[in-house]
């Protein structure tokens, strides 16, 4: 049996969307620490179809 975690990307304020539209000009050393270890256990992810397109390279 596996465990499943889901994340959600949302703002401070709650927006929730694209994330390059809030993400990326306030993603520091920091935060991508957290994401490092919030990621660090996946061995396997389910992606929709746009971000594997995105990501299928």
């Amino acid at each position: 049996m596996r465990k499943i975690t889901a994340h959600l990307f949302a703002s401070v304020d709650g927006v929730v969307d694209d994330p390059s539209v809030f993400q990326f000009d306030s993603f520091g050393e920091r935060e991508g620490e957290l994401m490092g270890r919030a990621l660090s256990g996946v061995t396997g992810a389910v992606l929709g179809r746009v971000i594997y397109e995105q990501w299928a390279d």
